[in-house]
């Protein structure tokens, strides 16, 4: 899925951080990974702001793993095409009730 050079050559930037890569990482990978982040949004009802309910970077921490296999297991189900994987209804459904379970059941 993806394609490692060597660690001293630049062939990507990744999308959201504009961090040097050296590897290139199929976009049908990161958006459903990224998304399933959403389960930890949460609204203000009085001001209508947005926040997180829970640090993001620390669920990552503990769920990015799990989260990867779940990404590697539905590429390879989908004959390794990030074009599926990216279009997997079933893919972005198991990745939110992943993060969303976790954090019913995880308090910070």
């Amino acid at each position: 899925m993806s394609k490692y050079v060597n660690e001293d050559t630049v062939v990507n930037y990744s999308i959201f951080g504009n961090q040097p890569m050296n590897y290139v990482l199929p976009k049908g990978i990161i958006f459903p990974i990224v998304a399933a982040f959403r389960a930890l949004v949460k609204v203000d009802k009085s001001t209508q702001l947005y926040s997180w309910e829970m640090s993001p970077e620390k669920i990552w921490n503990r769920l990015g793993g799990k989260l990867i296999n779940i990404i590697m297991t539905s590429s390879e189900d989908l004959s390794d095409s990030p074009d599926a994987v990216a279009k997997s209804p079933n893919t972005w459904d198991l990745l939110y009730k992943e993060v969303l379970l976790y954090s019913m059941l995880n308090t910070e």
